[in-house]
C-alpha cells in the first residue's frame, strides 16, 4: 500500500522515505542549521563587519569580535585566517574549541602605511559544515595631520673639556591637529646621550614634552649626533642634530695691564664679565696696588671681558675703565 507523507509536518523526512521502504516516520538525528531538533554548534559573530573608519597613517586602531557557540554542542574553530595588509588579528590560538553558550575574543588590527581605502576579510573556519564565518574589513588610510617639531630643532654644545659634561634641555611640541606618538626614540654619537625620554610618548594637538640631551667628550675635537624619533611603523617622525667639540683641559691664564690713573689712588679692582658690556664681577681679591694683573682662572675656548675701577683711600670707586677682552685659545 502507498504510504502518504504529510510534507508540511515533516519536511526533512521526505528525501529519505523516498528510498526506504516500510518508512513509517523519520526523526532528524543531526540539525547542521542550529535549530532545537538535534545536536550541533553554531558559531555566531558580535558583528558581521568591522570598519574601522579613518586612521592616520602609521597609527594602529583596534576592534574587538567576540564570537559565540550559540549551539548545543561543542564546536571548534580550526582556522583563523585575515587578509589584507594592512589588517592582523590577535588574541586567539587555534585550534580552539567552544562549549555551548561559550564566548571568545579577538583583537583587529588596522595599521594603514599609505593613505586610501583598504579591504580585507577575516575567514574564522570550524570543524562543523555550515557554520564559517567571514567578515569583511575596512579602513580609511588618512595623512598624518601631527607635526613635531623641536626646540631648538638642532643642538648645539660647543666646546667642552674632556671628562666634563655639558647638557641642553629640548622641548617637543606637537604643533599638527591630531595625536602624535613617538614609540621609539634613539641617539648616535660619540659622547652624546639623552634622558628624559620614555616611550611611547603620546602629544595632543599643542602639548609640548621636554627632555635633556647631553655631550661628555672622551677625545678630543669635533663630534656630531643626533637624536631619532620614530613611530610605530618605524617611519622618522623627527631628527635632531647634535654637535660639539672635545677639547683637551689646558691651564690658561690672562695678563692684564692698564694706565695709572691720574688721581691719587690706594690701588685698582679687576672686574670680568662673559659678554660685551657686562655685568662683571670683581675677581680681586683685595686692591691691586700697581697697574699688573694675572687672571689665573679662565677656561679653553671662552671670551672674557675686563674693566678696572680705581679706589682711593676713603674707599671711593671710580667708574668702569675702558673694556678689553680676552680670548681664551682651545689648546
Amino acid at each position: 500500500m502507498a504510504r502518504t507523507f504529510k510534507i508540511a509536518a515533516l519536511p526533512l523526512c521526505l528525501a529519505v522515505c523516498a528510498v526506504l521502504s516500510g518508512c513509517s516516520g523519520v526523526t532528524a538525528s543531526s540539525n547542521p542549521s542550529g535549530g532545537t531538533g538535534g545536536t550541533s554548534g553554531t558559531l555566531s559573530s558580535s558583528t558581521s563587519s568591522l570598519n574601522f573608519g579613518s586612521v592616520n597613517v602609521g597609527t594602529t586602531a583596534t576592534n574587538t569580535v567576540t564570537v559565540t557557540n550559540t549551539g548545543n554542542a561543542a564546536i571548534t574553530i580550526t582556522q583563523l585566517s585575515v587578509t589584507g595588509s594592512a589588517f592582523s588579528v590577535a588574541g586567539v590560538a587555534v585550534p580552539l574549541t567552544l562549549s555551548p553558550s561559550q564566548s571568545a575574543s579577538a583583537t583587529f588590527s588596522f595599521s594603514p602605511t599609505t593613505a586610501g581605502v583598504a579591504n580585507g576579510s577575516v575567514a574564522i573556519a570550524t570543524d562543523t559544515a555550515g557554520t564559517n564565518l567571514t567578515l569583511p574589513l575596512t579602513g580609511t588610510g588618512t595623512a598624518n595631520s601631527s607635526q613635531l617639531t623641536a626646540s631648538p630643532s638642532s643642538v648645539a654644545f660647543g666646546n667642552v673639556n674632556l671628562g666634563a659634561s655639558s647638557t641642553r634641555n629640548v622641548t617637543l611640541t606637537n604643533s599638527g591637529s591630531a595625536n602624535v606618538t613617538v614609540n621609539a626614540a634613539s641617539f648616535s654619537g660619540p659622547g652624546f646621550d639623552v634622558t628624559g625620554l620614555t616611550t611611547p610618548l603620546t602629544l595632543s594637538a599643542g602639548q609640548t614634552s621636554s627632555f635633556t640631551a647631553a655631550f661628555g667628550p672622551s677625545s678630543a675635537g669635533s663630534a656630531t649626533g643626533s637624536v631619532l624619533l620614530r613611530d610605530s611603523g618605524g617611519n622618522t617622525l623627527l631628527t635632531i642634530p647634535m654637535s660639539g667639540t672635545g677639547v683637551s683641559t689646558v691651564s690658561h691664564s690672562v695678563d692684564l695691564g692698564w694706565n695709572p690713573s691720574t688721581s691719587t689712588v690706594a690701588g685698582y679692582r679687576v672686574y670680568r664679565g662673559a659678554t660685551s658690556g657686562g655685568p662683571y664681577n670683581l675677581i680681586s681679591t683685595s686692591l691691586v696696588p700697581t697697574t699688573l694683573f694675572t687672571d689665573p682662572v679662565v677656561n679653553s675656548g671662552s671670551t672674557y671681558f675686563y674693566v678696572v675701577t680705581a679706589v682711593d683711600s676713603s674707599n671711593n670707586e671710580s667708574a668702569f675703565s675702558n673694556e678689553a677682552s680676552a680670548v681664551i685659545p682651545i689648546t
